[in-house]
């Protein structure tokens, strides 16, 4: 389970937070985001492929694309009235043979939670 707290507002890959109660589910929530490393990191990365290991500044680069789309998720949670998204699910497609060019789909469900009683 991931949960976190992000513009005052629950995000969790679950179906509920512990300690809160869901109210009202309002909305489905998707936000696709769609970013690229940058050509250099592409060439960068050849001597990763080649040498094995990770390629620290591909995880940079993507884990800043996954930050904005989760913000961005939080945003349109708010803009519905909700406080909490949960059940977030993130897809991940290729949209370049060969490049570094990604699509995320982050999506899950607009909520309003309050504390257990």
């Amino acid at each position: 389970m991931i949960e976190k707290k992000i513009n005052g507002c629950f995000v969790t890959t679950t179906g509920s937070i512990p300690g809160y109660q869901v109210k009202s589910c309002l909305d489905a929530l998707i936000v696709p985001c769609i970013g690229a490393a940058s050509q250099l990191k592409d060439t960068m990365a050849m001597f990763t492929d080649f040498m094995g290991g990770r390629s620290g500044s591909y995880q940079k680069a993507y884990k800043r694309i996954l930050e904005l789309g989760i913000i961005d998720l939080t945003r349109g949670a708010r803009t519905r009235g909700a406080n909490a998204v949960i059940g977030l699910n993130i897809d991940v497609t290729n949209l370049s043979e060969g490049k570094s060019l990604l699509m995320f789909l982050l999506y899950g469900t607009a909520v309003v939670v309050e504390p257990n009683s």
